[in-house]
């Protein structure tokens, strides 16, 4: 029976629970604690949940603040134009500071060239000499790749770059044209490039070297040096050469020997034959030279480095038609083709044009070439110290202009490949 504590009198105890009523009151005051606690952390949960969601939540990015107007400071109209003297000026010292800045770059890089070069031609001198060089001797497989390692191109030297540094630095401090400035530009470019491809090369054969004088280690040195046995492989190489030559000799003879009949019956045909070259010999006199003429036979020398530093000042004057860079190039003798961007005039192009064969149509074919401005054919190369063709009789009609025409062909074809490896023609 439940007890109405309102109705207890002031100074009356309370009556006592039982046991029962104890544990019941007590278990429910441990469920509300458990309640209460599971909501507690529930409500946590959830919170953390939602904020986690509202944190990745991607935001749209603010608005760009609005660009201030550019205000230009007012133009003084009393100063007038800046004039083009000035700008050419400014243009030729910017010039002049590339060709400084790659000068600059070249000379940092001739000692790397130098330090690799010297460090593969010691090794190599050295291993001539040496026990290595008796051990790689001993092995004829060996023997063969060292002999291979001496047959590679040798090159660019450091003092041939130190040479181009040098031509470069002194004409520069002297020229004054915009046109010659921009080809030293050119080939300081290239020497730049020359000089890391070969540094680079030199390192990698001094690694086949070591890695070779490493592989020969376990062979018994030979008797002889390396460069006994590669004296005596040339020449057994020469004699071998020799004897397949008197072979194909002997064969030619033979089968000579057994064509002398028709050879004969050749004969007999002599005079029909000088007839018909009499009449050839007319027939190119009214129109041009015979195709062997000594014009042709008398091909000219590969020009030495020194003597293509000597020419330089020459190539950059009377070559600008050829090695400034432009968007035309020889197509065929009478004809141009253009291409997308502008390079060197092609070297091959040109042999093929027929305008570096030593005969008079070849000089026909380059004074077109070099010297054409009219506005049909675009020609956007600068002439230089190369005459302009108003009439191709010019070429036989005025001295001088036949003289600088028949030079430009000269260096043309004395200097080609160098200019083709410096960069100034294309190949």
């Amino acid at each position: 029976m439940s007890t109405d504590l309102g109705s207890i009198r002031d100074g009356e105890t309370a009556p006592e629970f039982s046991a029962e009523q104890r544990a019941k009151a007590a278990k429910r005051a441990w469920l509300w604690s458990n309640m209460f606690v599971l909501s507690l952390f529930a409500l946590i949960f959830f919170g953390g949940l939602l904020l986690s969601l509202y944190l990745h939540q991607p935001k749209p990015p603010p608005k760009p603040l609005p660009t201030p107007p550019i205000v230009l400071p007012p133009i003084d109209d009393e100063l007038g134009p800046v004039p083009t003297a000035e700008i050419q000026r400014a243009v030729l010292s910017l010039a002049k500071v590339s060709v400084s800045l790659e000068a600059a770059t070249l000379e940092t890089k001739i000692p790397e060239l130098k330090a690799s070069f010297d460090a593969l031609r010691d090794l190599r001198s050295s291993t001539l000499k040496d026990e290595s060089g008796r051990r790689i001797a001993a092995n004829e497989q060996h023997l063969a790749q060292f002999y291979v390692l001496q047959l590679l191109d040798k090159g660019v030297t450091p003092e041939e770059l130190q040479s181009v540094l040098r031509q470069a630095v002194a004409d520069n401090r002297t020229e004054s044209d915009q046109m010659v400035v921009n080809s030293i530009i050119i080939e300081l470019a290239n020497a730049c490039e020359q000089a890391h491809h070969w540094t680079v090369e030199y390192v990698k054969r001094r690694q086949t070297l070591d890695e070779l004088i490493r592989r020969s280690i376990s062979n018994a040195p030979a008797s002889i040096t390396l460069a006994e046995a590669l004296q005596s492989r040339s020449q057994s190489l020469v004699e071998k050469k020799n004897r397949q030559i008197q072979e194909a000799l002997n064969a030619e003879s033979q089968r000579l020997s057994e064509d002398r009949t028709l050879v004969e019956d050749e004969l007999k045909n002599q005079d029909k034959a000088v007839a018909r070259l009499r009449q050839q010999i007319r027939s190119l006199e009214s129109g041009g030279q015979p195709t062997n003429s000594p014009a042709q036979s008398d091909a000219p020398h590969q020009a030495s480095l020194e003597e293509y530093q000597r020419d330089l000042p020459k190539i950059r004057s009377l070559l600008q038609p050829f090695i400034t860079p432009g968007y035309m190039q020889p197509k065929s003798a009478d004809e141009f083709a253009y291409a997308i961007n502008k390079t060197p005039m092609s070297h091959s192009a040109l042999t093929r044009s027929g305008a570096l064969a030593a005969e008079p149509q070849g000089l026909i074919t380059l004074f077109f070439i070099g010297g054409s401005k009219s506005a049909t054919q675009n020609n956007d190369r600068p002439l230089g110290g190369f005459p302009r063709m108003n009439a191709i009789t010019e070429l036989s009609n005025s001295e001088d202009i036949s003289a600088r025409v028949s030079e430009a062909q000269l260096l043309l074809q004395i200097h080609g490949q160098r200019l083709v490896d410096n960069g100034l023609l294309a190949p």
